[in-house]
């Protein structure tokens, strides 16, 4: 936040809504929707070729307003510093960036900024959100591909079981 605020955006965008950082880099100002607290992705610009929309959280509706707050309509969301402008930055600029970061913070080299849409994903799932949802929230083909993401350790596990176990 205090070093590269621009930065900050595309991470949550990663972590929050679950974009992926090359689907970021093609992104239009005129995609974020903050009266409906989304990001419209178009199919043209998404991994699977579906059309989604990717939901902001309240954190992220702040960010996006001041980060668009007078760029026109037809700018890339995230150009040179990291602000709207005509020319987009490749999704490798944010890998160089990430890499920079993540050294400065001494993790380790397996975290990827990719990886910060699994914990997303792992998060959804902690906080109780149905496969289904993930799912579509994730922009997976199938629930083959979410399940993967189910594997973790959990350990609330039986607290949880329990509170959603159906009465014999």
């Amino acid at each position: 936040m205090n070093n590269n605020p621009g930065y900050l955006l595309i991470c949550e965008l990663v972590f929050q809504s679950l974009i992926r950082p090359t689907e970021i880099s093609k992104l239009r100002v005129s995609d974020v929707d903050l009266e409906h607290k989304v990001i419209h992705l178009d199919g043209s610009i998404t991994k699977t070729k579906y059309s989604r929309k990717a939901v902001l959280s309240d954190e992220l509706i702040e960010i996006l307003g001041r980060n668009i707050q007078g760029a026109n309509q037809d700018d890339y969301l995230i150009s040179n510093g990291y602000l709207p402008g005509k020319e987009p930055i490749s999704s490798r600029m944010y890998r160089k960036t990430w890499d920079k970061m993540r050294k400065q913070c001494h993790l380790p080299d397996t975290m990827q900024l990719y990886s910060l849409r699994d914990t997303g994903i792992i998060s959804l799932f902690d906080n109780g959100a149905d496969a289904n949802t993930v799912k579509g929230a994730a922009d997976h083909h199938n629930l083959n591909i979410t399940s993967i993401y189910c594997d973790h350790v959990d350990d609330n596990l039986v607290e949880k079981v329990r509170k959603h176990s159906a009465k014999f």
